[in-house]
């Protein structure tokens, strides 16, 4: 749906899944289209929901997690 531009029904989607289902994956495509269409607070609320769903992390992901969320909350502006 983002490749053709449909932005709200892409929300719409990733929210609706999201939320009837608690799964990383779909989390991070809907806090990467919050950042894309600038929805700083929405992305921020999304990483922290990432984080409880990934209790126990790799190091790698634990990094690439925690600077999304520091970087969403630094373009919302709760830094």
């Amino acid at each position: 749906l983002t490749l053709l531009e449909k932005y709200d029904e892409a929300l719409s989607v990733l929210a609706k899944a999201s939320a009837e289902r608690e799964n990383f994956w779909i989390a991070k495509q809907l806090a990467d289209l919050h950042t894309e269409l600038g929805q700083y607070s929405e992305a921020y609320s999304t990483y922290q929901k990432m984080l409880t769903l990934s209790p126990i992390r790799e190091p790698e992901l634990e990094k690439w997690l925690y600077a999304g969320t520091s970087d969403a909350a630094y373009l919302n502006g709760d830094l």
